[in-house]
């Protein structure tokens, strides 16, 4: 079975997952890399995790929500080796 999880919710177990899918990119043809195939469940679980994060994030101010941003930002520039991930 796969480890990818959903990254919006990365707390969601894979067990129940249905496998994973690897959508293309549209302009080229090229696997944009692995998607976990959800359940109903899955997919309930991440909406409500979603909505307790946004209960946070309502209580940050724009300067910390930029330096959040700026971070996640920085981290999506690195190479993927620097992620641990290693492309497959």
């Amino acid at each position: 079975m796969s480890s990818v999880r959903p990254l919006c919710c990365p707390a969601l177990s894979t067990a129940r997952s249905l496998g994973t899918r690897a959508p293309p990119d549209p302009g080229n043809g090229q696997v944009l890399g692995s998607l976990p195939e959800m359940t109903v469940d899955d997919t309930r679980q991440a909406i409500q995790h979603a909505k307790e994060a946004l209960k946070s994030w309502r209580k940050t101010t724009e300067y910390e929500r930029a330096a959040i941003l700026q971070k996640i930002f920085q981290c999506a520039s690195l190479p993927l080796e620097q992620w641990g991930g290693g492309g497959d």
